[in-house]
């Protein structure tokens, strides 16, 4: 026995070991295996999970109506999509934050929920002018989603992916 079977055995009876698969997703009539179409599948089926066929008649009736309206972000008057970000509202935001993994600044909301108030205000005061400006950081468009399934869900069903997923998409 080779020195690499063995480290496996010893691995495998520890319960450290995990054999590789390839990860595939798999349609009703198609398999899929390379890292392009695989993502081409999640972004097809967040698509279709998140376009208005999946709304209800009363939400679509709202959206209309809602979207009737011109947005001017320019104008003068104060709205509530062109006024800054309060400290009140970013403090609701991090209150109601899941403690989920931190982006590529390795930031977190629980590193956020205890920045002294003076720090907290100038992150604020950065955030309203990125938001005034439309001058998003490139990196606020990536994510990096990695899809962990709930027991009993299909691996290789796009579907059965949590619903998380497609909140990153939608950046």
């Amino acid at each position: 026995m080779s020195g690499k079977q063995l480290w496996k055995k010893v691995k495998a009876a520890n319960g450290i070991y995990r054999e590789f698969s390839f990860p595939i997703l798999q349609t009703s009539d198609s398999v899929f295996s390379s890292p392009d179409e695989i993502a081409n599948i999640l972004g097809e089926t967040f698509q279709s999970v998140s376009s208005a066929a999946s709304y209800n008649s009363r939400f679509l009736e709202i959206k209309r109506q809602s979207e009737r309206t011109p947005i001017n972000f320019s104008t003068r008057s104060f709205f509530p999509y062109n006024c800054d970000f309060t400290i009140t509202e970013l403090q609701k935001a991090l209150t109601q934050a899941h403690n989920i993994s931190p982006g590529p600044d390795g930031i977190t909301y629980a590193m956020l929920r205890h920045v002294h108030p003076n720090s907290l205000a100038n992150i604020l005061f950065l955030f309203n002018i990125v938001w005034k400006e439309h001058c998003f950081p490139s990196s606020w468009r990536e994510a990096i989603v990695i899809p962990i399934l709930k027991p009993g869900k299909v691996a290789t069903d796009p579907l059965e992916l949590p619903s998380h997923c497609s909140d990153e998409l939608l950046l």
